[in-house]
């Protein structure tokens, strides 16, 4: 029997008139991928001549420069943050661990990640610091990672933009905001 949603559970039941009087579930499973390796893989380094296929945790294609920094793109899991943004601050780290780390798609550029896409959805480009990029599609939410620091400190006056595509809303705030042309020294929203 082949199910759509792997995990679905069904039941088998006898009834004599209206009454039921006997009920035995059964809960059916599948191998979830086509592949047998794939079902199989336990997250080593696991070469497939036949078919062709490699799997590991990690990938990486670049190489290094003369300071032997890394200058390339890996792709898998990584698990510690690399390249600590330079405005952290304890509550924004875990904001920033969503981005940073996980199984996803990094770019390095002198050894400092320059971007990433994370399988959770979230995304950011550029490096740690002022005009980094961190975008959520989840939330629907684009905002630059000055704007995140601010925010996670409490700040009565942060500083950056969020641009909220849900809500229809985009944050301004800092010392070189405008509204409509016009100079405004504190914030903006629209």
């Amino acid at each position: 029997m082949y199910l759509q949603d792997n995990g679905t559970q069904i039941s088998i039941y006898a009834k004599i008139g209206s009454n039921i009087v006997f009920i035995l579930p059964l809960y059916i499973s599948q191998r979830v991928y086509n592949s047998a390796m794939m079902n199989s893989w336990d997250g080593s380094l696991t070469f497939d001549k036949d078919n062709g296929t490699i799997l590991s945790a990690m990938v990486g294609a670049g190489y290094k420069d003369s300071q032997n920094q890394f200058n390339g793109i890996m792709m898998g899991r990584l698990d510690k943050v690399i390249g600590e943004p330079l405005y952290s601050t304890p509550s924004a780290m875990d904001d920033y661990k969503s981005y940073y780390t996980g199984t996803g798609l990094y770019g390095f550029h002198a050894g400092v990640k320059s971007f990433g896409f994370n399988i959770n959805g979230k995304a950011f480009l550029g490096k740690s610091g002022r005009g980094q990029i961190l975008m959520d599609g989840n939330s629907g939410t684009i905002q630059s990672s000055h704007y995140l620091n601010y925010s996670k400190m409490g700040l009565d006056e942060p500083e950056g933009m969020k641009i909220d595509m849900d809500r229809g809303t985009i944050d301004i705030r800092g010392r070189y905001a405008k509204y409509n042309g016009q100079d405004d020294k504190t914030q903006a929203r629209i």
